[in-house]
């Protein structure tokens, strides 16, 4: 019968939850407890009398040492149990990271060793992820740095030193503030006040100095860290250098601005040049009409028809800088912004249209409640302009037919008129929109070319965009946003 102590072993041998194997000076198994065939996969049976090499791969048995003998430990040698990692090999060829450690007693039978095993996978699994979050900070292009609630420095990468010029030696343990220019102290204070009260900071756009004392334009993301006690210990900053953006941003606003005041310029001149022109021209047309009236009697059939020719000249004239002058203008005012019912809109400019045209009937089909935000005398220009076009193009058809209605395009609303008139040829849509541009002859269609020149300008200047789609005696369709 066993004794009582020798039970109580024996139980706790089996209750371990560590494979523990016991092996003779040989480095057979003498024993192993039931940890051991739940880990690696074997019958208590299969293993004892079995060499313990069997449970790792051939690689450490090629290292000159066998598993089973324990290493000295101490300054007397004595031999004790120091914690090695290994890999353990699993009846079914699997393998997986384990923790060795052996410890070895003299016995009356000689020198036994008890292996204790652990699967550290998890551990191993998380060092794993820890050494590759590692390896993907200090490899990061961003700067990543670490800071405690004092502002200290705690940990710097490569992208921080790229960025500011920095080494690692020359930041650990220095104040945070020596990348802040000094008129942004107070900044880099109230971030600190904010982390220690596990605050946030979404990222903003700022500037700090570099090393050779350059500034340079940051975007930054600051995240408070926190302990296993849920404290917050320091944080974590992430500066992604703006600076060539900013410049390409600078550099934009000033072209744009340029073009705004070359465009002012063009526009005063063309005001100018337009006004200028109206006295000689009112000279031409009082002139000729003088002469017409006075002396028509005496000039043959040629001479009234170069008249004639002179005085429609000088309407057509009129007319052109009429148009031109109102075109400046257009960009001269200041919008003034109000809840538009376009639908409203265009049935009043088409009954304006229709009192106009009383010979003719066109059908108008206009989509209720569309409503839109613009400048209201601006937009009804615009209006005109197309619907008038609508009916110019249209009088050489008895059903002639208009529509106005709106789609939906990229979640934005779209808004056309539609005609089914004497249309254009598509391969001649991107002269629609100039100036004194046309697709149709004078004899074929009276126009100056400035109609749809000032629809795209008031349309613009809305923030908007306006194109066309067209066939040849089809119709053509107007389509514009208002942003």
């Amino acid at each position: 019968m066993l004794h009582p102590a020798a039970t109580s072993i024996e139980a706790l041998f089996e209750a371990s939850p560590d494979a523990l194997i016991i092996v003779d000076d040989n480095g057979k198994v003498l024993a192993i407890n039931g940890e051991t065939e739940r880990l690696f996969g074997y019958e208590r049976s299969e293993l004892v009398g079995a060499p313990m090499e069997r449970l790792f791969p051939q690689r450490f048995l090629e290292e000159g040492s066998a598993i089973h003998q324990p290493r000295p430990n101490g300054p007397k040698g004595g031999r004790s149990g120091l914690g090695r990692e290994r890999y353990g090999l699993c009846k079914d060829g699997a393998v997986f990271p384990a923790e060795v450690r052996t410890r070895s007693v003299a016995s009356s039978q000689g020198r036994i060793t008890m292996a204790t095993i652990r699967d550290i996978t998890e551990r191993a699994q998380a060092e794993e992820s820890k050494f590759q979050l590692a390896a993907i900070v200090d490899s990061s292009q961003d700067g990543i740095i670490g800071e405690d609630l004092d502002g200290k420095i705690t940990s710097w990468n490569r992208g921080a030193r790229n960025i500011f010029g920095y080494d690692q030696s020359e930041v650990i343990g220095e104040m945070a503030s020596i990348l802040v220019p000094p008129e942004l102290l107070d900044e880099e204070q109230s971030i600190l006040a904010g982390l220690k009260g596990g605050e946030r900071v979404d990222a903003f756009e700022t500037v700090r100095r570099c090393k050779d004392g350059r500034h340079i334009h940051i975007s930054l993301v600051i995240s408070p860290i926190y302990n296993a006690r849920g404290e917050v210990t320091g944080a974590s900053k992430v500066a992604r250098d703006i600076s060539e953006r900013k410049q390409g941003e600078l550099e934009m606003i000033k072209a744009l601005d340029a073009i705004e005041a070359s465009n002012r310029e063009l526009e005063a001149f063309s005001y100018s040049v337009a006004h200028d022109l109206r006295a000689p021209l009112r000279g031409i047309d009082g002139f000729s009409r003088e002469l017409y009236e006075n002396y028509s009697q005496i000039l043959d059939e040629e001479g009234l028809r170069y008249l004639k020719r002179i005085r429609a000249s000088a309407e057509r004239m009129g007319e052109l800088i009429q148009d031109l002058l109102a075109l400046a203008r257009l960009t001269r005012t200041d919008l003034c912004w109000e809840e538009l019912n376009l639908s409203e809109l265009v049935t009043g400019v088409n009954e304006r249209l229709a009192e106009s045209h009383p010979d003719r009937f066109v059908t108008l089909k206009v989509q209720e409640n569309l409503w839109a935000f613009g400048d209201k005398r601006m937009v009804t220009i615009a209006l005109e302009n197309l619907l008038g076009n609508a009916w110019k193009f249209t009088r050489n058809r008895a059903d002639g037919c208009i529509e106005f209605g709106s789609v939906l395009e990229e979640a934005t609303t779209v808004y056309y008129v539609r005609d089914n008139g004497a249309g254009f040829d598509m391969s001649y849509a991107s002269k629609l929109f100039g100036v004194f541009q046309r697709l149709h002859t004078e004899s074929e269609f009276e126009g100056t070319g400035i109609g749809l020149a000032t629809v795209q300008r008031i349309i613009r200047r809305h923030g908007g965009e306006i194109w066309a789609r067209g066939e040849v005696s089809i119709g053509a369709t107007f389509y514009f946003s208002l942003g």
